[in-house]
């Protein structure tokens, strides 16, 4: 394509492969952190690099799948699917969540929260304006006018209690909520502490399976995320328990004393024949229901079933994370001595190939004085020859010499040999490692930007 018009080259297949390769491919090459490729594809790969890496990826998960078992983790908990551990490190589904043992103790704390609440039976007394009673009523008017004004005085108390019901919605639609599904029906929280405490034992449990770099930092994120909410959301309930004493129990207090004094005109009037229907009951409105009761019992049994759970979550996060830096520590360790190694060898190889080419060419000129003397002897006894062994002496002496200076050439060329086959073995086990294999994963799935771009910088040192 670069040729000039009219002028055509000719290109051999390996020409072809070498221009695709030095002139184009480079330029189409993008360097990634994470690539994902069908198995059918991965299959066809030829690159030798990434054969090994695609093999050893393979045997990885084979042995222990867990990048699989996270990623169905997420999977299931987001078809509300539930993964729960029993046996010997054995995995389960179920569309029920368990309900593990710690978790039941938790609910039981939760359960004897009782957060005080206002005492809604007060006694107000009755502020029945007079009946306007002439003294010429007859006693069936004179009932009459005290049971209207009656009525109109309970028409007053219940239209009040109405307004303090819409003060009530208005209030509480103006509470900031807390974040996250409040299931306040529940009363108690149980079924997120259950949650928390499952997360919990789940990423306990965590520590048990394959020590890798993966496994610890998903579990400190996982720990890390869990302990942040708690904390965010324990604040934003003890918040939001200070509003709803603050604005909605003066409402609630309203409320009661309007029925107490509805309560007290049908105390005092009651018993002298005249008709007041019950109050309201205060426990059985949504300010009350809704609005005070529920919400306080859910946040009280929430925060005292999960009271000294941040930390133990916060200890989790910790150790998970000095395990990961741990395992850094080691393969960068590992990955220094195997750069050292791999330089020692590439300094040593040119070196020793360069002996073994020489006692190569040595035994080579050696063997042909060794290798002529059958010949030799064949033509001094053939049917022409002088039959006389003299005439090869100076032959067998020099071919002697040459045997045993092959002798000595042959050895040190194996000692070469067998010592350059072993420090290349050496480094080939270092290579296919499982702290090797660590510091590959690091190279491209930590979090950690220092540890991913400090392993990657050293894995480039060492590529060939």
């Amino acid at each position: 394509k670069d040729a000039p018009e009219g002028e055509v080259k000719d290109f051999t297949l390996a020409q072809a492969e070498e221009y695709v390769r030095t002139h184009i491919a480079e330029a189409e090459i993008e360097e990634v952190a994470r690539a994902v490729l069908p198995s059918v594809l991965a299959r066809k790969i030829k690159d030798y690099n990434l054969i090994r890496m695609v093999r050893e990826a393979w045997e990885r998960e084979s042995r222990f799948p867990l990048s699989v078992s996270f990623a169905l983790r997420a999977a299931f908990r987001h078809l509300h699917l539930q993964t729960f551990k029993a046996g010997k490190n054995i995995n389960f589904i179920t569309s029920v969540k368990p309900d593990p043992i710690k978790p039941e103790k938790a609910v039981e704390k939760s359960k004897k929260a009782e957060p005080p609440l206002l005492n809604t039976e007060l006694f107000r007394p009755a502020e029945v304006p007079p009946a306007a009673v002439g003294p010429k009523d007859t006693p069936e008017e004179r009932k009459r006018k005290i049971q209207e004004s009656i009525d109109r005085y309970i028409s007053s108390l219940r239209a009040k209690i109405a307004g303090e019901k819409k003060t009530a919605d208005a209030a509480w639609a103006a509470l900031k909520k807390p974040e996250g599904n409040v299931r306040y029906a529940r009363n108690d929280g149980t079924d997120q502490v259950k949650d928390l405490f499952y997360s919990l034992n789940y990423l306990e449990g965590g520590f048990t399976e394959t020590r890798t770099y993966v496994n610890m930092q998903s579990i400190e994120a996982s720990a890390k995320s869990e302990a942040d909410f708690l904390s965010r959301y324990r604040e934003q309930l003890e918040n939001h328990r200070s509003e709803i004493r603050s604005k909605i129990e003066p409402i609630i207090t309203d409320i009661s004393g309007y029925t107490g004094q509805w309560k007290s005109v049908r105390d005092t009037y009651g018993p002298q024949g005249y008709f007041v229907s019950d109050p309201e009951k205060v426990r059985e409105m949504t300010p009350w229901t809704d609005y005070y009761e529920m919400p306080l019992k859910f946040i009280d049994g929430y925060l005292k079933a999960t009271e000294g759970l941040e930390p133990r979550f916060r200890a989790i996060e910790a150790k998970a994370a000095a395990q990961k830096n741990a395992i850094y520590a080691e393969a960068k360790e590992l990955l220094a001595a195997y750069t050292a190694k791999l330089q020692d060898f590439r300094d040593y190889k040119p070196q020793t190939v360069a002996q073994l080419e020489k006692i190569g060419a040595e035994l080579s000129k050696k063997a042909d004085t060794v290798s002529t003397l059958p010949s030799d002897f064949v033509s001094e006894f053939s049917y022409n020859g002088k039959h006389d062994l003299a005439d090869l002496e100076a032959k067998v002496t020099a071919a002697k010499s040459a045997f045993s200076a092959m002798q000595g050439l042959s050895r040190a060329g194996t000692l070469l040999a067998c010592d350059l086959e072993a420090r290349y073995r050496e480094l080939g086990e270092m290579a296919g490692s499982a702290l090797m294999n660590e510091a590959r994963t690091i190279s491209y799935m930590a979090e950690n930007r220092t540890h991913k771009e400090a392993m990657a910088a050293a894995l480039k040192r060492t590529a060939d």
